[in-house]
């Protein structure tokens, strides 16, 4: 079954429907002054990043990134494709074979500047643990219920090498997986800790 997909809206433009031709994303330096509250996206040229706003319905649990609030992204046409459940390669938006993935976990935090903070705890472990050759950070989210972090991965190995220990070692939550946008990957995941929980699939 399709996942139900969030109603999304950029500044003063709603859209009902994330397939219409209305989609629209505005570069975050014109909408970050009506939320004082998000933090800037860890990138030298802010003019790179577009924020997004969406509109989920309440839920006990949510798949993929289902509970999504807002997000910042580098990659604005991948993120309208993951948003909207689409058929999804990542060979399509990479000409250097990265896979597309995400950090989902469960925040420990339920104010959003203690989230902001937590997950800027998280960023920094991932940037001390990787390198720009190994994966990069392309796009940065809080939902309801979940944070998350989008990366595109160049070296597969890092993962299980690096990434997952940072994460460890940073104590993110039990409730914390690397999942990915591949249409043919989606319900496959890497556990952050061997006790994690599986993810909802919906």
């Amino acid at each position: 079954m399709k996942r139900k997909r969030p109603r999304a809206w950029y500044g003063c433009s709603w859209v009902k429907n994330c397939s219409s031709v209305g989609w629209v994303g505005y570069p975050q330096r014109r909408l970050k002054q009506g939320l004082p509250e998000l933090a800037e996206p860890p990138a030298a040229n802010h003019d790179d990043w577009v924020l997004f706003e969406l509109e989920p319905e309440p839920a006990a649990d949510f798949a993929a990134q289902d509970d999504l609030v807002v997000c910042s992204t580098r990659v604005p046409e991948l993120k309208k494709c993951f948003l909207r459940a689409e058929p999804f390669f990542s060979g399509r938006f990479s000409n250097s074979g990265a896979l597309f993935a995400y950090l989902k976990y469960d925040s420990t935090e339920r104010t959003v500047p203690a989230r902001l903070a937590e997950r800027a705890r998280f960023e920094e472990a991932l940037a001390r643990a990787l390198s720009p050759e190994q994966a990069a950070l392309v796009g940065l989210g809080l939902g309801l219920r979940y944070s998350y972090l989008d990366l595109a991965v160049t070296d597969a190995d890092c993962i299980g090498e690096r990434l997952l220990p940072a994460l460890r070692a940073a104590e993110i939550s039990k409730r914390a997986w690397l999942l990915f946008c591949d249409s043919e990957l989606e319900r496959e995941h890497l556990a952050v800790y061997p006790d994690s929980p599986e993810p909802f699939w919906g």
